[in-house]
């Protein structure tokens, strides 16, 4: 039988490359073959500007062309090479011109992880693409999917209503996510572990790769996403100081002397997994840096919205393998090589099978549904 993933496409993004890879992964454990049905990732940014929209294209251009010319370039041709080398392709689509025979394609889709749920383009189409309202109720199934959000807006409720009462079984990869299933729905939504986590971690250590550029002995990585809260740079520079270390900055693509901002997912699992510490505000930093039981400190992100705090789904995260002590501001300097990952194995072992025993379940019921 077929699954076709739905998920967010954003191939200028590690943490969506990863997390797309784990939930092609966990569907073929299972037995059922796999493919993903990507949107047309243009369509994400439909509320920018036309310039900023050519200025993207162009630079996607020239990213395949040209990629030894920029940093962005070549991160960008490094996510490509993965996508083609790791990820089952299938087709893609347009959110507001569905093929109408996509249904027919697969017996189930799967939308998820991600935030999927977020409404990024502020658009029906969207929210019905990702609801998967194309296909029949008994098609629908999600795995650990993301909000982004604390609110709904409020002309968006009922379509949000609709769209959840439309999966027999719903789940959220974090607490804001199941509160938010609850209200909409009165129905109570496991909270299961985002797909990476549900891989073993041998399996990433075996697609992790060396960077070409030089490393330093000792570094302290940094890897941010969004606006970054004015005193997170200082910080970093304290931390790595303070360690000995030199700082590798992953996300600084506008400077090019830094090398490192080519950067991408093989790469980003080995920079991670040797590094002295991590500094990130990233979900997907944190993930990893656990499932390698790294040191590492989560900063808080500064693009806090009218619709929530997205960094709930990292707090979350942090809460169930008893980690909240890692956050700046909390973590004392004495205790930045000190992280008490006593218990976490069985947490991981117990939480995987968790999502395999949902996904089971999920299955089993959309099976028997006439």
């Amino acid at each position: 039988m077929k699954i076709g993933i739905v998920t967010l496409y954003v191939n200028n993004s590690i943490g969506n490359r990863l997390q797309t890879y784990a939930v092609m992964r966990l569907y073929r454990s299972l037995g059922y073959d796999v493919a993903t049905v990507n949107h047309r990732e243009a369509e994400l940014f439909l509320t920018w500007s036309p310039l900023s929209r050519i200025k993207m294209a162009v630079k996607a251009l020239l990213a395949r062309i040209c990629p030894n010319i920029y940093p962005k370039f070549r991160r960008r041709r490094l996510l490509t090479d993965f996508s083609e080398q790791c990820l089952i392709p299938s087709e893609t689509v347009s959110m507001k011109c569905l093929p109408p025979d996509l249904k027919e394609r697969y017996d189930f889709f799967s939308v998820g992880s991600d935030q999927v749920w977020h409404n990024w383009t502020d658009t029906p189409e969207e929210l019905r693409f990702f609801f998967l309202q194309f296909a029949d109720r008994r098609q629908r199934l999600c795995l650990s999917p993301s909000f982004g959000l604390e609110r709904i807006p409020e002309k968006w409720t009922a379509v949000y209503q609709e769209g959840l009462r439309g999966f027999r079984c719903l789940s959220c990869r974090e607490a804001s996510g199941v509160e938010l299933i609850r209200a909409l729905t009165g129905r109570d939504a496991p909270l299961l572990l985002d797909p990476t986590m549900a891989l073993p971690v041998e399996e990433w250590e075996r697609l992790e790769r060396k960077p070409d550029c030089p490393l330093p002995e000792r570094y302290v990585l940094s890897y941010m996403l969004g606006p970054l809260q004015a005193e997170t740079p200082e910080a970093v520079s304290r931390y790595a100081r303070s360690l000995g270390a030199e700082v590798v900055n992953i996300n600084d693509v506008d400077n090019l002397t830094k090398q490192f901002a080519a950067t991408g997912p093989r790469e980003f699992l080995y920079l991670i997994r040797h590094a002295a510490l991590v500094c990130t505000n990233s979900f997907h930093g944190t993930v990893f840096s656990i499932l390698f039981q790294r040191n590492f400190v989560c900063f808080n992100r500064d693009d806090v919205s009218s619709t929530g705090d997205m960094s709930n789904r990292i707090f979350t995260l942090l809460d169930k393998f008893h980690l909240s002590a890692r956050r700046h501001g909390v973590l004392a300097d004495d205790d930045l090589l000190v992280t008490n990952y006593a218990g976490a194995e069985e947490t991981l072992s117990r939480e995987r099978e968790r999502v395999l025993d949902y996904l089971r379940e999920a299955l089993a019921d959309n099976n028997g549904e006439s």
